[in-house]
């Protein structure tokens, strides 16, 4: 019963993850086609975005190997060999955790720039673009 809970999990993560990778396809193809002020200045949105592609990519590949790893039971060919744990999951999350390394996303934040009053780029922006009567 507890591995059918666990193959249960797995197939649920998979889903869950899969509508991400989905939810997240869709947001930056509606922010290509209409790009927000804030998407438009030196925020490098695109560099972060195609890195989180390549992790997910690579944390998906790794849930299904462990799927298939739990489907196969305790006398698998997954399961019984340790080079495939090697290759199939920690290679990947090794990978995972370089690329987020090297790009991290601490530049998203410091990208803000601001000004003597307290006031990041997009009030400034804000304030100059809906400037009332």
């Amino acid at each position: 019963m507890g591995s059918n809970i666990i193959i249960a999990g797995l197939f649920v993560q998979l889903a869950f993850f899969g509508f991400f990778m989905v939810v997240a396809v869709v947001f930056h193809w509606r922010l290509v086609r209409q790009p927000t002020m804030q998407s438009r200045s030196s925020m490098p949105w695109r560099k972060h975005t195609y890195t989180m592609y390549m992790a997910s990519l690579l944390i998906m590949i790794r849930s299904a190997f462990r799927v298939v790893e739990y489907l196969q039971g305790n006398s698998g060919t997954l399961l019984g060999h340790e080079a495939y744990l090697y290759a199939l999951d920690a290679t990947l999350m090794l990978a995972v955790m370089i690329i987020f390394n090297i790009i991290h996303p601490s530049e998203v934040l410091m990208t803000n720039k601001w000004d003597n009053k307290g006031r990041d780029t997009l009030d400034i922006h804000l304030e100059t673009y809906y400037q009332g009567p």
